[in-house]
């Protein structure tokens, strides 16, 4: 097949890449700061100018990339505009199969930025007869899971709002691309959640992750309203901290997402957070 993956520089979409290529797919690879081959071509959701030959003849797109908010002042304009572009254009050319990479946070009920916008990308896409697929938290040596094993390794300061037993469901980067592969071979259409089923409660999560990387976790119990003030005031002072403002924002509002039926429909079954963490 010929597969055009967004974001191809960045954790999923570079791991996305390099398992279609190494099962013998002609991969175009589109982002930010193309190299200097034949399978890359330059693409940014702040100006989505297309190749002509972008997805000519193309079978599937897998929409991966993303603007953070940290990265341009307009990042909620472009991420939806862009992604508005890209889409109409795969459309217009023709291209079989198209999917969207959301995220388990992208709900009604989101307050975090991320999340409002993966959340009306999501229906976006899926008004527009796409494929939408929703992982939980990513577990692999880039993305959100590299910051907080970083920042642990720094110090093992971790901050609990509430009894600290928010439900986390992960996903092994591997096992995710595994998921997006059949959803492929199968043409699905939908939406599907590609998380595990049991969660893991947040302190324990980040317990174990500790203990993983030989650190002993010393919680920082605050009421969640003092928490995002003290959070946000660090992130002015640009100073290193375990988590981010918009990843407790995420957590206010997270809630267990019913996923052993789309990975039956799938026909997939994933390897458990401690699994995944003693993978990687």
């Amino acid at each position: 097949m010929r597969i055009a993956i967004t974001g191809a520089n960045g954790f999923i979409g570079s791991a996305l890449a390099r398992f279609f290529e190494s099962n013998g797919h002609d991969v175009i690879r589109l982002q930010r700061q193309p190299a200097q081959a034949e399978n890359s071509m330059a693409f940014d959701l702040t100006a989505p100018k297309f190749d002509t030959a972008a997805f000519v003849q193309m079978d599937v797109l897998i929409h991966t990339a993303y603007i953070k908010a940290d990265q341009h002042k307009d990042a909620f304009k472009h991420n939806i505009e862009g992604s508005k572009m890209l889409l109409q254009q795969a459309q217009k050319d023709g291209v079989k199969q198209i999917i969207f990479l959301s995220s388990l946070s992208a709900h009604a009920q989101a307050e975090s930025v991320y999340g409002k916008q993966k959340f009306q990308l999501a229906k976006n896409f899926r008004d527009a007869g796409a494929t939408v697929v929703r992982p939980g938290l990513v577990l692999g040596n880039g993305g959100l899971f590299l910051a907080m094993k970083k920042q642990l390794q720094k110090s093992p300061r971790i901050p609990v709002f509430g009894n600290g037993q928010q439900p986390i469901q992960t996903v092994h980067v591997d096992d995710l691309i595994l998921a997006i592969d059949k959803v492929i071979a199968q043409n699905m259409t939908g939406e599907f959640c590609v998380a595990e089923p049991v969660p893991v409660a947040y302190t324990e999560f980040y317990g174990a992750l500790a203990t993983h990387f030989q650190r002993e976790a010393k919680w920082i119990k605050l009421p969640l309203g003092l928490l995002l003030f003290a959070v946000r005031t660090v992130e002015k002072l640009h100073l290193p901290f375990p988590i981010s403002s918009e990843t407790l924002l995420g957590l206010k509002y997270l809630h267990l997402i019913e996923s052993e039926t789309d990975l039956k429909k799938i026909g997939i079954t994933l390897r458990n957070w401690k699994a995944s963490i003693a993978s990687l």
